[in-house]
């Protein structure tokens, strides 16, 4: 493959060789250095292939060996910038061609997250532009190891990251740890523990402050339940002052949660009718062209664009885009929901509520859901029995404990 490019480079001619010692010729050639290749021989007369520098120096060969050269066949580079020498729009062309390549080397078309769970795609995308990173950039432009340490340092939970750029991509792998996000820095601001909803206490165990309440105890919402504020008694059991503390502790309650949801009965509905229509989509940069049948008017139609970026090879990526586009002509009416629909949204929406409050490390002990309708309206009503942690750190606005005065009296 390597010669037949060199070969083409240098352009190629095809001889016909006839005369009387075309022996000597072909050693003539031989010590001479000069390459032939594809050499055939028929009813006298040979056929051979050499480069066009080669066929300058071998004048003085076919003298020497009383041959007669003829040349058959012309290819490659030489001859083709030969004949296409007056076409100098197509010359410049391709040379522009090779020229927007480069170009659109030197710039990243693409970026790419991989083993990121908790944060999203748009969310380091976001992040990114922020920092100024985004497609279009220049690749000289991007700090990798820089932008290693800002990644890390913006996103606690990101315990290891490693960008690199591969062709006109940037790929950024990360690594995350969960554990992280669960673990809550320690509160150093005095504070107290109040109730963030009513229940009655299960479990109690205190860190640091004073206890308020007790298990057993009905608390409502906002009640302190570990005081920060910690008195200072002297060998008398006198309070001689107080101590204004982070208060901490584990506290679990028993509560009643409830919620109502209410929407209307009628809605709107849309349904495919069935036809289908097909068309090409390409975008290059802003520019978006939609090859597609126009709509007619009065009619609702649901389009789905399938893209694909594209690309030369490997991760050289253009600013180019193209898919397919898939247009379903549909229509809308309105009716009321029937009584298994209404059944299903609101078990549906029950399911969530659960489901929220289970992420919130509740436990759920009881559960009921009603569904009730009217002339124009349904309304989901639930409630779930469950018990939880309560409670919530609260800063001690007054923060400036008492000082003691132990100054003997005058």
């Amino acid at each position: 493959m390597y010669l037949k490019v060199i070969h083409a480079l240098k352009g190629i001619v095809q001889i016909q060789l006839t005369g009387f010692s075309p022996e000597r010729f072909f050693n003539l050639c031989s010590s001479g250095g000069i390459e032939i290749w594809n050499l055939v021989y028929r009813e006298g007369t040979y056929w051979f292939c050499m480069t066009l520098p080669d066929f300058f120096k071998i004048r003085a060969y076919a003298r020497k060996a009383n041959v007669r050269l003829r040349v058959t066949e012309k290819r490659g580079l030489p001859f083709f910038m030969n004949k296409n020498r007056k076409r100098k729009l197509y010359g410049l062309g391709f040379i522009s061609f090779f020229v927007l390549l480069y170009t659109l080397s030197l710039f990243i078309w693409d970026i790419t997250f991989v083993g990121n769970y908790h944060y999203t795609d748009n969310t380091l995308t976001k992040f990114l532009n922020e920092q100024g990173i985004a497609c279009g950039i220049l690749k000289r432009g991007i700090d990798c190891d820089e932008l290693e340490g800002i990644i890390r340092t913006s996103f606690p939970e990101i315990t290891w990251v490693s960008a690199r750029v591969s062709g006109t991509r940037l790929i950024i792998q990360v690594k995350e740890n969960e554990v992280l996000s669960s673990i809550e820095k320690a509160e150093e601001i005095p504070c107290d523990i109040v109730a963030d909803s009513a229940g009655t206490i299960t479990y109690m165990i205190v860190r640091s402050g004073v206890p308020m309440v007790s298990v057993g105890d009905n608390v409502e919402q906002g009640q302190i339940l570990i005081s920060g504020t910690v008195p200072v008694t002297n060998d008398s059991e006198e309070v001689v002052g107080v101590n204004l503390v982070a208060a901490d502790g584990d506290i679990r309650a028993r509560s009643v949660y409830s919620y109502r949801k209410t929407f209307p009965l009628l809605h709107t509905v849309i349904t495919d009718t069935g036809r289908v229509k097909k068309g090409l989509m390409v975008k290059a940069g802003n520019f978006t062209a939609r090859l597609l049948l126009p709509d007619k008017k009065d009619t609702l139609w649901r389009t789905v664009t399938e893209e694909h970026q594209l690309k030369l090879f490997g991760d050289f990526y253009l600013p180019v885009w193209w898919g397919e586009v898939c247009s379903r002509e549909a229509v809308s009416y309105e009716r009321y929901y029937t009584k298994e629909e209404l059944e299903a949204m609101g078990n549906e929406i029950h399911e969530i509520f659960l489901h929220n409050l289970s992420e919130k490390g509740v436990h759920i002990i009881e559960n009921n859901v009603k569904i009730l309708e009217d002339a124009s309206l349904c309304h989901v009503e639930g409630e779930a029995i469950a018990e939880g942690p309560v409670g919530r750190p609260e800063e001690i606005l007054n923060n400036m404990a008492p000082k003691t005065d132990n100054s003997p009296e005058d």
